[in-house]
């Protein structure tokens, strides 16, 4: 591929994302479902590519992104993150929660994987694992990993994320709505307690139009000065820096560990940022490094990953394996509403309904679907959850992306290691959890 082909499918995947915005703006549906765009624009051409009324030419490339872009995702999420001793105790109850999520999503879904495979024999190896990458952290995510199967040589597993993660968005918020419904007439809700006459709430619609310029906040600051170097390409560059430096890091350890060469590429970007961004605090450089332009780099990856995959995904692949698919997504649906509710309930000492309800919303959807349940139990602010969240997402990330750095290869190579290794996290941030529960065999009480 010529740089000159790849600016024009840029330019396609533009025009694709420009057109979906004025859908998403026109047709309410896929606000309430909280679609973002870049999936819009990805369904999108999808309809209108070869697979479906073949109006125009949808490059095979633009599905290709994503296994390179991955990489920049991964470092700009790890890059700036403070992992604070005295964070992690004050926020365990919420990272317990959280992170058994995640964990048992792996357990079952990798289960659930294998044994179907015994009825589908020609199922992807490895599909099963999507369900974590999918339901636990969005389409994104479960495109890339997706990617990381194709180039290990298993096909097929790009269109199973992107199926689990819509499914598993629709079910976040139908449901997370249902439940908050429900808690606030229960009197669950800390913030709602005051309830109307017919008990009802206002339900939180995603935002939409132009944002008033009273609300608008920068998407970066400028920490060097322009005469010298572009901001924008500054922060870039620290980004890439750490990608070269992670791969050669790699490469080193890889002539005696063999293992490690088994690693996929977007680990090297996490483990360079979580060995570079110390030193660069203890010698008081950090102030050089941006979070917000990093977030801003990393979402504009994460919308071209998402526009290639899902407008060039193989629809006759998707509908021969849709029974599994349905399983595998109701499954997981059932098991993490029971869980989440149960275990928040018995080991959350405050907020433990908005806590249960932002986890269910974010490890079956994505955050902004976490932060829209928890939005509609908290309409004023006035939750610490939003600092809590904010911390315990900071503070796992890196260990979640080394773990998901892992998964493919032992899926691939060691088949059923994946399920012990879900069962395990599961097992031991559901005990650590339950350690430090407020109170010891006492029933709490629901109202606090």
């Amino acid at each position: 591929m010529t740089f000159r082909s790849f600016y024009d499918e840029m330019a396609i995947a533009c025009v694709l994302l420009l057109i979906a915005y004025l859908l998403r703006e026109k047709i309410p549906v896929f606000r309430k479902l909280y679609l973002p765009t870049s999936v819009v624009a990805g369904i999108f051409g999808l309809v209108i590519g070869p697979q479906v009324l073949g109006l125009v030419v949808i490059p095979d490339s633009l599905s290709s992104y994503a296994g390179v872009l991955l990489d920049l995702i991964c470092t700009a999420a790890t890059w700036g993150v403070v992992v604070n001793r005295g964070k992690i105790k004050s926020y365990t109850d919420f990272i317990c929660l959280m992170n058994c999520s995640y964990w048992s999503q792996l357990f079952y879904g990798g289960l659930l994987g294998i044994l179907l495979m015994k009825i589908w024999t020609d199922l992807p190896k490895g599909w099963g694992t999507e369900l974590v990458f999918s339901f636990a952290s969005g389409h994104g995510t479960a495109v890339a990993m997706g990617k990381i199967y194709e180039e290990m040589g298993v096909m097929g597993n790009v269109e199973m994320g992107v199926v689990m993660s819509t499914i598993g968005l629709m079910v976040a918020m139908m449901l997370g709505m249902a439940c908050v419904n429900f808690g606030i007439r229960k009197g669950w809700a800390k913030y709602m307690r005051t309830k109307t006459a017919d008990g009802s709430f206002k339900r939180v619609e995603a935002a939409k139009g132009y944002v008033p310029q009273e609300k608008q906040v920068s998407i970066g600051v400028t920490k060097v000065h322009n005469s010298s170097i572009n901001n924008l390409l500054f922060q870039f560059a620290l980004l890439m820096g750490l990608q070269f430096v992670g791969k050669h890091l790699f490469q080193f350890l890889g002539r005696f560990i063999s293992l490690v060469n088994d690693i996929p590429s977007f680990a090297y970007g996490i483990v360079a940022a979580l060995i570079i961004y110390p030193i660069f605090c203890k010698l008081k450089i950090d102030k050089y490094v941006d979070t917000e332009t990093n977030a801003t780099i990393s979402g504009f990856c994460v919308d071209l990953v998402i526009v290639g995959a899902i407008a060039t995904l193989d629809l006759t692949f998707i509908a021969k394996f849709a029974v599994p698919l349905l399983i595998i997504c109701l499954v997981a649906t059932i098991l993490n509403l029971i869980f989440v509710f149960a275990y928040a309930y018995y080991t959350c000492k405050d907020e433990w309904f908005e806590k249960a309800c932002f986890v269910y919303g974010q490890s079956t959807g994505v955050v902004a679907t976490g932060l829209a349940l928890l939005r509609a139990l908290d309409p004023n602010g006035e939750a610490d959850l939003y600092e809590v969240q904010g911390v315990g997402n900071g503070i796992s990330s890196p260990f979640i992306y080394i773990i998901f750095a892992l998964i493919p290869s032992m899926a691939l190579n060691y088949s059923g290691s994946e399920v012990w290794l879900g069962l395990g996290l599961f097992v031991l941030f559901a005990v650590v959890g339950w350690i430090l529960r407020p109170t010891k065999g006492i029933k709490l009480d629901p109202h606090r």
